[in-house]
């Protein structure tokens, strides 16, 4: 089963995407994206007033949740309600110890739910 958030835009390969899962022979799969936050300032860490180190303007990546999954048919049987939500449905999965595996995305991922993103795809939808 196939699902996605309805406020994406992507090139996501969807076939590679079904063959990992496969592959890795996972209950669910998530997909993420990576996403940089870069702090423009320098960053002082400190142990009692002292400082121990300065970094100018640094930056970190993280993973985050793409909103497209891939769930095998059995994660029917984990729902309780219809009005469960995908991270709900993934922590119970999660506790349940079933395999999440977690597939990064490098096509482009945009997602249009935030305004500037939106303005964004609009804009290279026009160019494309």
């Amino acid at each position: 089963i196939i699902v996605m958030n309805g406020d994406i835009i992507t090139d996501l390969n969807f076939n590679s995407l079904i063959e990992f899962h496969q592959n890795n022979k996972a209950f669910a799969t998530v997909c993420c994206s990576k996403y940089t936050i870069k702090v423009p300032y320098g960053v002082i860490t400190q142990k009692n007033n002292v400082m121990t180190s300065l970094i100018e303007k640094p930056s970190q990546d993280f993973f985050i949740n793409a909103g497209i999954y891939i769930f095998n048919k059995d994660v029917l049987a984990l729902l309780n309600s219809n009005k469960m939500d995908i991270t709900d449905v993934l922590n119970k999965i999660n506790r349940s110890k079933k395999k999440i595996s977690v597939f990064p995305i490098h096509e482009k991922w945009i997602d249009i739910g935030h305004h500037k993103e939106f303005k964004l795809a609009q804009t290279e939808g026009a160019n494309n």
